[in-house]
This record gives C-alpha cells, structure tokens and sequence, in this order.
C-alpha cells in the first residue's frame, strides 16, 4: 500500500505520493518514486501493484501517444492499456488477488482517478472511475484516512497560490505517511514511508 494524492487550484495541479515499495518476499525496496508526468498537460500517481510485465505502471503509461488534458478521457485511455495487461499477468508472476492499482491523475481542467479491483471467485478484474475538481486521495486506510481530515480542513483549496498549493500536498502526504498503518503483505514494515514524491504543472511553478 501507499499513500497518493492529487490537488488542483485554480492555477495550478500537484500530485504526490510516498515512497514506499515492498517486494514479493516481504522486504522493503523503496525509496520508490510513484508519480508520473505524461507531455506537460497531465501528471498522475499510482498505488498498490507498482510494477508488472517488466515495467513500471508510470513506464506503461509514459508509452501512450498524446493523451489530451480533460481528465475523464486520460483515465479511460489508462484503463484500456492497464486492464489487459493486469489480467493477463501470469498467475507465478502476481496472483490475481494481489493485482490491486489506483491510478490517479490531474490536469488544468480536473483530477480523475481509475481503480483496478480483483475478484478471485469470478477470476475478473472491475474497473472503477472517480473524479474531483479539488482534491483525490487513496492509498493505506489509516494514511488515507488521515490525509481525508487534513484535505476536509482545508475548504479553499481551489484558492491556493501553486507555491502554497505544493506545500499543502507535502504537509499533507507527511502526515498520512506519519498515520499510516503496517503494510498488509509484510506487517512488519509501514504501508508508506519518506520521501515525499512531486509533481506539478505548470512544472517548476513556485508563484
């Protein structure tokens, strides 16, 4: 598990995660960067299964052609690469009950996630879709539940100069990973960990 989450201004777009990553026999592997940048309209991140078929999810997504800007439509085009690939992950490789992703994204005009949800009783993988005009958040119940307060406490987000809004998705992301929870295939270590991950558009905005 992990924590991501995305904010938007009127302005500007930031997201973030924590930077934990823990392999297959229950060892941590982090720190991990879970965020991505797709041409200069689109950053995202992603939680749960990081990596499969040899390749990151952030590497998988960096593969597709031009994606556009409004959000609904950058989830779609993500859904439809990822699916096939996670159902089609062999069983020795990641068994279906671990092939748990959120994927979340934010663009000048809106944030949109996409889950991936596996049903080992009917062997399918459900597709989810969310979408905000503020803020999106999911990872670690316990960090998740944690950076919902601190994102419910703030209702002016929208308002946010890009420097401040930065600093927000930090403070906040710092505070979920200090709530989090032990990670649920090896409870000996957290679900999140330092550092914090980011990415902002327009890039390197700090008005």
């Amino acid at each position: 598990m992990s924590i991501i989450l995305a904010l938007r201004s009127s302005r500007s777009v930031v997201v973030a995660s924590d930077a934990q990553r823990v392999e297959a026999d229950g060892h941590s592997t982090g720190p991990f960067d879970k965020t991505f940048a797709h041409g200069t309209g689109v950053v995202g991140a992603y939680a749960g299964l990081l990596e499969f078929h040899g390749a990151s999810v952030g590497e998988h997504i960096s593969g597709l052609r031009a994606l556009g800007t409004e959000p609904r439509r950058v989830v779609e085009e993500i859904a439809a690469l990822i699916h096939p690939l996670m159902v089609s992950i062999p069983c020795e490789e990641v068994g279906l009950q671990y092939r748990r992703l959120d994927v979340i994204v934010g663009c000048l005009a809106g944030l949109a996630s996409v889950g991936f949800f596996p049903e080992p009783d009917s062997g399918l993988i459900n597709v989810r879709f969310n979408a905000s005009d503020s803020f999106l958040v999911t990872g670690d119940p316990a960090a998740h539940g944690r950076a919902q307060r601190v994102l419910d406490g703030q209702r002016r987000v929208l308002g946010l100069r890009p420097s401040r809004l930065r600093a927000f998705a930090v403070e906040t992301v710092e505070q979920s990973i200090a709530a989090c929870g032990p990670h649920p295939y090896a409870p000996t270590l957290p679900s999140c960990c330092d550092p914090v991950y980011l990415r902002q558009i327009p890039a390197g905005e700090v008005a």
